[in-house]
């Protein structure tokens, strides 16, 4: 199987003290209100990469992450992908994260769908941030294959069964091509694989349609999660560099 590479572009640095005056200018103007502790989302799955240019015929593998503020024990969810373009080779759940499965992660290639529901038996639950699923998928047209996480339920720690607050999902998104990038193919000492080259991510982190004050809030959540949905400039890190993107798009 050709290994995935992601390919980053590098991005110019805004200072961390004018990135921090513009924000702290746009919520006076604006005169938001803060979001209170209790909304804020503890919890974030999501799929890794999320974007990328392949060739058809080949295989690439995404892991499905959770990243937890707070203990948490169980996971369960659904993962929908579009079977014309994409369909599922193989799925590794060994994983550190859960140990314990109510039913083994299935998938049908004909529903298009992925489904989880585990837990881990560790003393004191799971925080911090792990892969729960690598899925393996093989591209079988041509077409933009969409990968969205559905239904996603993540059980606190507490020995009372409550769910924590998740972050919105994103779908991930595989465009499929016959001459992708052409093939944009890197060699290493043994092999020749497939590099996955991230497209631009929308400064519109809650899918409004809008680019506000809003998105801006999120983004400063993200900031401190280091959450790679708002990697605006591709380099590989959330950074001030995608804040001074996000407030230009404002």
């Amino acid at each position: 199987m050709k290994k995935v590479q992601d390919y980053f572009r590098k991005g110019a640095a805004t200072p961390i003290v004018l990135a921090a005056s513009a924000m702290f200018a746009l919520l006076a103007i604006t005169g938001a209100m803060t979001t209170p502790l209790s909304a804020i989302p503890q919890v974030d799955i999501r799929t890794e990469p999320q974007s990328g240019i392949i060739a058809t015929g080949d295989t690439f593998e995404i892991q499905l992450i959770v990243e937890s503020s707070i203990a948490v024990n169980a996971f369960e969810g659904e993962l929908l992908f579009d079977s014309t373009v994409l369909t599922v080779q193989g799925i590794n759940y060994n994983t550190s994260i859960a140990d314990l499965w109510v039913q083994e992660p299935w998938y049908s290639n004909g529903d298009g769908s992925i489904n989880f529901a585990g837990g881990t038996t560790k003393k004191g639950g799971f925080t911090g941030t792990d892969t729960i699923l690598t899925i393996t998928f093989k591209s079988i047209a041509q077409g933009a294959g969409h990968i969205g996480i559905k239904n996603a339920r993540i059980m606190q720690h507490d020995g009372l069964g409550n769910d924590a607050l998740v972050h919105k999902s994103i779908d991930a998104i595989f465009t499929v091509e016959d001459n992708a990038y052409d093939i944009l193919r890197t060699q290493n000492t043994r092999s020749t694989s497939i590099a996955v080259v991230p497209q631009k991510l929308s400064t519109d982190l809650n899918n409004d349609g809008k680019q506000n004050l809003v998105d801006v809030s999120i983004f400063m959540l993200h900031l401190t999660q280091k959450n790679p949905r708002s990697d605006f400039n591709g380099d590989g890190r959330t950074n001030t560099a995608d804040l001074s993107i996000i407030l230009d798009s404002n």
